[in-house]
C-alpha cells in the first residue's frame, strides 16, 4: 500500500524504504501518543544523520582534499591557476616539518615575498604578490610572517610561459640560485664579512 506526499518525501531523501517506511507512516497516523510520536521522530532524525554520515564517509580524504577550488572554465592564464610560493618553502631557517622544500644547504635566510617577486618577473614571470595570506604550517600570526606570490607558469593553451620553468620546484632551485644575488643581499654579506673580520682581529690582539 502506498501513502502519497509523506512516504514520497522520506523515500526521495533516501531516508527510510519500501515496509519499514510504511511502518513507521502507519503508526505515526493511528497513535494519538505525543511520547510516541516524539520518541520516533528522533528516531527518524538518528536514522537520517547515520545514512549522511555513511554516504560522506565513503568519500575519501583524499578525493575531498582534490576538488578544485576554481572553476572548470578557468585556464592556466588565469590568477586563480597560477601557482603558489611562500617564503617557507625556501627559508633555511625552517625546518622540513615546518615546510621547507630544498634541502638546507641551498636554502636562504629569511626570503620575502618581494625578493621572490622581483627575481620572478625579472625572469620574465608575471608574479602577483598576495600580502594577507598566511601558511599553514606558520606558527607566528604576525603580519611580517605573512604573505606568498602567485606564478603563471603555463599559458591559456597549456604551453609553458618559460621553457626553463616547467613545474613549481625549477622555481624554487632558479630563486636558492637568484636571491643571494641580489645587490641588498650581497651588501649585507660584505657587512657581516667585515664586522666577523674586525672582530677576529680583535680577538688575535688580545
Amino acid at each position: 500500500m502506498q501513502y502519497p506526499g509523506e512516504i514520497n518525501a522520506l523515500s526521495s531523501y533516501g531516508i527510510l524504504k519500501g515496509q519499514t517506511a510504511h511502518y513507521y507512516y502507519y503508526y505515526y497516523l493511528k497513535s494519538n501518543n505525543s511520547s510516541f510520536i516524539l520518541i520516533h521522530t528522533r528516531f527518524l532524525l538518528l536514522f537520517a544523520l547515520v545514512i549522511m554520515a555513511t554516504s560522506y564517509s565513503s568519500i575519501s580524504q583524499r578525493e575531498r582534499n582534490t576538488q578544485p577550488f576554481f572553476p572548470n572554465s578557468a585556464t592556466h592564464a588565469d590568477q586563480c591557476r597560477f601557482v603558489c610560493i611562500y617564503p617557507a618553502y625556501i627559508n633555511a631557517k625552517k625546518t622540513r616539518a615546518q615546510g621547507r622544500r630544498v634541502s638546507k644547504s641551498k636554502a636562504v635566510d629569511n626570503p620575502s615575498v618581494n625578493e621572490i617577486r622581483d627575481i620572478l618577473e625579472n625572469a620574465g614571470l608575471k608574479a602577483i604578490v598576495e600580502a594577507n595570506r598566511l601558511y599553514c604550517r606558520e606558527e607566528s600570526r604576525e603580519p611580517q610572517y605573512r604573505g606568498r606570490v602567485r606564478v603563471q607558469l603555463k599559458n591559456g593553451d597549456e604551453s609553458l610561459v618559460k621553457e626553463q620553468f616547467k613545474t613549481k620546484d625549477d622555481l624554487l632551485f632558479y630563486l636558492v640560485e637568484m636571491i643571494p644575488k641580489l645587490k641588498t643581499r650581497s651588501g649585507n654579506q660584505q657587512q657581516q664579512q667585515q664586522q666577523n673580520q674586525q672582530g677576529g682581529g680583535k680577538g688575535k690582539k688580545r
